[in-house]
């Protein structure tokens, strides 16, 4: 017991050496993820836009063709997709820090390092994000939807400081500026999430508003311009002439019912094990409240919006089937849990404490088992994804243009990008073959599986560069 004490004592005297300590390893565990992620389906498309398409007429297309992800798409195209995939690993491990600091940030209440709070947001984003590697480390994926989800994020804080007492705006004109490009961001956040954060911040100036009987200009501002630019999404021409990927007939009844049970029956059966642990929290954060309830209702608000992000997808894209698409709502559902873990965690009463510590062991007991499975699974798909720019590299040496390659093996764990992601396959027709050839530039690209592929280049007498490090390098700075 004396040395059990020793050690707890150690490590709150130097508790933010070693919460930064766990951040680094975090970070770098993700760049690492970052690195062992290919380009994959739809990235080749705007590879080859980022090339050729001029920037105005791209975003057009993508809001007329592409619904009103024409901001977050253009800003891929025109910038990001024309940066090394070795830069791009940097910068998007650079968002995904902030993204993790904002969630921490709204979470954690008055205590300012806290590592069991830290590893239970990890661990719930490692277990409960849906399509983990869609959303943070596919390339197109995480543009579209982490870089968004985090300048809404980026959106929500100035109003949660200011319902927190903690900071504000203290001169107006500034605040108004600020709020503009915080506010075109945040109505295109994406999917439906914009929803839950213009609840959530409805949630947060309302006690100020009823007692005061008025409301600071710069939030104004920025609910103004969110739900104008949210607008700008909803009536985005793409979305009607995306209508056809859920399979709807014409029924404005019939659709939203369809829409209604298909996103409720998707999301109970991903999310049913993270209900059972918010409401478990949520229990043991009034037990602890001791009166206080104001982080409570705040948990609430927040699970609320989460609930909201994810339902307001019946007013707009119909394409719910992936995953990828509620990582708004998951991300407002996290936050809610973690508020409720900090409250819990630092109030001190033994029994709560002890069950939310059993929450997060039996999740990071989870993470610590599939980590190294995915992480292989990551690696695989990223030599693969390599060998197959070497395999392209020996047909244009021969002259060969029209070329077949292995078909890659489908990724096993969702928080691998490739997983149910789209790939190359056997006919060249296929919309991921034909942008692939775009990309580099080929008549066309066609699979085989890997053992009629070896007959195949065998014939051709195509020899096929081993792996190197310069071929890994070429392939990071494509």
């Amino acid at each position: 017991m004396d040395m059990y004490n020793r050690v707890l004592k150690h490590i709150k005297d130097h508790v933010k050496r070693y919460f930064l300590a766990l951040v680094s390893v975090l970070l770098f565990v993700f760049l690492i993820q970052n690195f062992l992620t290919p380009y994959l389906a739809d990235d080749f498309g705007h590879l080859y836009a980022a090339k050729n398409a001029d920037f105005l007429d791209r975003m057009w297309y993508l809001y007329t063709h592409n619904g009103g992800r024409a901001l977050t798409s253009s800003y891929a195209d025109g910038i990001f997709f024309k940066l090394p995939k070795l830069l791009f690993n940097f910068i998007n491990t650079g968002v995904f820090t902030g993204f993790v600091w904002m969630i921490y940030r709204i979470s954690r209440g008055e205590k300012r390092y806290s590592i069991p709070l830290l590893i239970f947001i990890t661990v719930i984003m490692w277990t409960f994000t849906l399509s983990f590697g869609q959303v943070f480390l596919w390339p197109l994926g995480s543009m579209v939807y982490l870089w968004c989800i985090a300048g809404l994020l980026f959106f929500i804080l100035p109003y949660y400081l200011s319902f927190s007492d903690a900071w504000t705006f203290k001169n107006k004109v500034i605040g108004c500026i600020a709020m503009v490009p915080l506010g075109i961001f945040a109505g295109f956040a994406g999917e439906a999430a914009t929803m839950g954060g213009l609840f959530i911040v409805g949630a947060l100036i309302l006690p100020g508003l009823i007692k005061t009987k008025r409301i600071d200009l710069w939030k104004l501002v920025g609910i103004l311009v969110a739900i104008a630019s949210y607008l700008v999404v909803l009536l985005a021409p793409g979305n009607s002439a995306r209508e056809g990927i859920a399979g709807q007939d014409d029924s404005l009844l019939s659709s939203l019912s369809y829409r209604f049970w298909g996103i409720s029956n998707y999301v109970m059966d991903e999310l049913k094990y993270f209900f059972l642990i918010y409401f478990l929290l949520i229990a043991l954060h009034i037990y602890c409240s001791q009166g206080s309830p104001k982080r409570v209702i705040l948990s609430i608000a927040f699970f609320i919006a989460g609930v909201v992000a994810i339902f307001a997808m019946l007013a707009t894209l119909p394409y719910f089937y992936a995953g990828r698409a509620f990582l708004g709502g998951t991300v407002f559902l996290f936050i809610a849990a973690a508020i409720s873990f900090s409250d819990i965690w630092s109030k001190g009463i033994p029994i709560a404490k002890a069950l939310s510590l059993v929450i997060v062991l039996v999740l990071s007991f989870g993470m610590f088992l599939s980590l190294p499975r995915a992480m292989i699974d990551m690696a695989r798909q990223q030599a693969d994804s390599e060998e197959r720019n070497r395999i392209v590299a020996a047909f244009v040496d021969k002259g060969i243009r029209d070329v077949v390659v292995p078909l890659i093996p489908t990724a096993k764990f969702p928080q691998t990008a490739a997983h149910k992601l789209e790939n190359l396959k056997e006919d060249s027709d296929f919309w991921v073959n034909r942008g692939f050839a775009l990309h580099k530039d080929l008549n066309s690209v066609a699979c085989l599986p890997r053992e009629e592929w070896v007959t195949f280049i065998k014939e051709q007498g195509i020899v096929v560069e081993e792996r190197s490090f310069a071929s890994v390098w070429r392939y990071l700075m494509e």
